[in-house]
């Protein structure tokens, strides 16, 4: 393929060049969604509201209580 290569295929590619450097936890993910989501100065609230699921719910993610999935992604 080289040169003609699909975008997503060379990103792939490039992210699994070396799998434990880019290697992230369900922890690692839910404390950046957090710091996003401070760093814009949004509540829980707007963002849930915005995701369309409860508060409660969008607290859970952010404390790596809830299992996110690609889907959820």
């Amino acid at each position: 393929m080289g040169f003609h290569e699909k975008p997503m295929i060379c990103f792939f590619r490039f992210l699994f060049k070396d799998q434990q450097k880019f290697m992230v936890s369900e922890k690692d993910v839910s404390l950046r969604i957090r710091t996003i989501r401070e760093s814009k100065n949004y509540s829980q609230y707007y963002v849930a509201y915005k995701l369309n699921i409860s508060q409660n719910t969008f607290s859970k993610i952010e404390l790596g209580h809830v299992k996110l999935t690609v889907d959820h992604l």
